[in-house]
């Protein structure tokens, strides 16, 4: 590491904090959000929500074991309230969402920022890392997934 290079690491210790640093990161955001998770939280999903209404590029992968589908049918009368950017994301118009083996949950945001959970059965610990190296070994991780997952379209 060069002298004098700033990064950040931070310890997240309880599910609150977790989702609550996913929300705020997510509400910064100015241009691309790149998401794998292992579950889906609606605090998590409402701000990436108002982040494709801000037209920010969302490419997201979850967990075979999500029901995203039947989360979006309960969802019907808000889907349909989505401005086009959205809808095309949640029923699969632009291929932005896909489903796969999840090793792990994690965000990073325009290249700046990376959260990240270690995985367990519940949540124990996550991290957000500002580190160039973290967020280039995160990136190829997420593409990595990405190009083994199966699309998914929603059809509502």
């Amino acid at each position: 590491m060069n002298i004098g290079s700033r990064t950040e690491l931070r310890i997240i210790d309880n599910y609150k904090d977790f989702v609550s640093v996913l929300d705020a990161s997510i509400e910064k955001s100015k241009s691309e959000i790149l998401l794998v998770t292992k579950y889906l939280d609606m605090a998590v999903v409402q701000c990436v929500v108002f982040a494709l209404q801000r037209g920010i590029k969302i490419k997201a992968i979850t967990s075979e074991k999500v029901n995203f589908s039947g989360f979006v049918k309960l969802l019907g009368g808000f889907v349909r309230s989505f401005r086009p950017s959205a809808l095309k994301f949640v029923i699969g118009g632009e291929n932005n969402y896909r489903s796969g083996d999840v090793p792990l949950s994690f965000m990073i945001v325009d290249n700046e920022i990376a959260v990240f959970e270690i995985p367990d059965n519940e949540f124990r610990v996550a991290f957000v890392s500002t580190d160039k190296e973290v967020l280039k070994i995160l990136t190829g991780l997420f593409w990595e997934i990405w190009h083994k997952s199966r699309t998914l379209h929603i059809v509502s």
